[in-house]
């Protein structure tokens, strides 16, 4: 992908993210990035295609960061679940989530066609990223950390105490300490399975 077609989709990411009160327009977002709006019209069809490539674009680059492997062959159990929480969390925080953008209009506008490709797209990473989780879950069988085996009733448990916590970190109002809550959902995890 070139520069100035990833500095166009991170526009409209930025764009969809801070829900303006300016409308979204070609021409808009073309001042926005100091460009011709003909430019616009070189990379993308139209500004549905556009906004769908950018959505496409945010889920690439969110797994991309999420389940890079750097830093964690030699890890533990404990570290690499931490590791993957505040991955997660840092990602929200950067605003680099689904759900600070898709509540925005002209996404609701997309085609159904481009909303059912986006939506793929979104159930890829989330099997993906369930899959980490649970790869992460199965070294903890194998160092001793969790004992019992994990139902799937128990597994969805897991899933809802790990990303609702990092839901819940992403709120900005919210006191907690992220080092802290990644440590009480590790230890969670282990009461309630060891």
């Amino acid at each position: 992908m070139s520069d100035k077609k990833q500095a166009i989709l991170e526009e409209v990411l930025n764009l969809l993210h801070h829900h303006t009160e300016e409308t979204f327009t070609m021409s808009n977002l073309a001042k926005h990035l100091s460009i011709a709006k003909s430019t616009l019209y070189e990379y993308f069809e139209n500004k549905q295609t556009m906004i769908a490539q950018a959505l496409r674009y945010l889920i690439d680059t969110h797994i991309q960061e999420l389940l890079a492997l750097e830093g964690e062959e030699h890890q533990s159990f404990d570290e690499r679940l931490k590791l993957y929480f505040n991955r997660l969390v840092n990602l929200t925080q950067k605003k680099r989530s689904m759900s600070s953008v898709m509540y925005h209009p002209e996404v609701g506008a997309l085609s159904e066609a481009l909303k059912l490709q986006v939506h793929a797209k979104v159930q890829d990473a989330y099997r993906l990223s369930e899959t980490r989780l649970h790869e992460i879950i199965a070294q903890g069988h194998r160092e001793g950390r969790l004992n019992k085996a994990l139902s799937d009733g128990a597994l969805h448990a897991v899933e809802a105490l790990f990303f609702g916590s990092v839901i819940a970190l992403a709120d900005p109002f919210n006191q907690w300490d992220q080092s802290t809550l990644a440590d009480d959902v590790i230890e969670a995890l282990i009461k309630l399975h060891a």
